[in-house]
């Protein structure tokens, strides 16, 4: 393969793996050799730097929406960007970014040293998809990402878990904005809760809260 079908290759990709590149006919050296020349690029993502095996063209490396490291951690473990990450990216709570944290699949177990995540394990198919939208990084990279009202659910219901704070403030910023009840239901009801589940009664509870005012007081 020459060095502009390379090209070709990680611009129509924007951001692949070793073996991905291999399997497109490409050897080892030519790999190197593209580095090198600066045709790919490493892909960098935190201070750890260099994620080893991952490759990005030059504008998607550039990184300048800041997400990339959320469509490598999504593609390394097939999870859901989520909770007080997902929180921050979507305005409902201050905050430092610093932090991944993502809703993976129970089995995986995929990690790398400069990435900074954590990962909150479900068996359930439901919390990797219901209220899952897509977010994007540069060169229309897409990742997983839980709406704005599968957020403040996962915050609720993870509470004891630490995340009262959070739940309470993305809550009241979900109403602040326009936010509509009616779709926290919808979220949690294709979740699996009915009406007489403890946590559908607490997001009433608070959602009758917000009617009368309270989150404006």
């Amino acid at each position: 393969m020459r060095y502009e079908q390379i090209k070709d290759f990680i611009e129509a990709a924007g951001l692949c793996q070793t073996h991905e590149l291999v399997e497109a006919g490409i050897h080892y050296r030519q790999i190197k050799r593209a580095l090198d020349e600066g045709i790919v690029q490493p892909v960098c993502v935190s201070v750890h730097g260099e994620i080893p095996g991952w490759y990005a063209s030059p504008e998607v490396a550039e990184d300048h929406t800041g997400h990339l490291r959320e469509v490598v951690a999504c593609r390394m473990t097939g999870g859901v960007v989520a909770l007080d990450h997902a929180a921050s990216l979507h305005g409902l709570i201050p905050g430092n970014r610093s932090r991944l944290t993502l809703i993976v699949p129970h089995g995986c177990s995929r990690t790398s040293p400069a990435m900074d995540f954590v990962r909150m394990r479900t068996r359930n198919p439901a919390y990797l998809g219901e209220g899952v939208v897509e977010g994007y990084a540069d060169g229309g990279l897409a990742f997983s990402i839980t709406s704005k009202a599968r957020t403040v659910i996962d915050l609720m219901r993870l509470e004891d878990k630490g995340w009262g704070r959070q739940a309470t403030e993305a809550m009241r910023t979900f109403f602040e904005e326009g936010g509509e009840p009616a779709e926290i239901d919808s979220v949690m009801r294709r979740l699996g809760f009915g009406p007489e589940d403890a946590l559908m009664k607490r997001f009433h509870e608070l959602a009758r809260y917000g009617d009368e005012g309270g989150y404006s007081r």
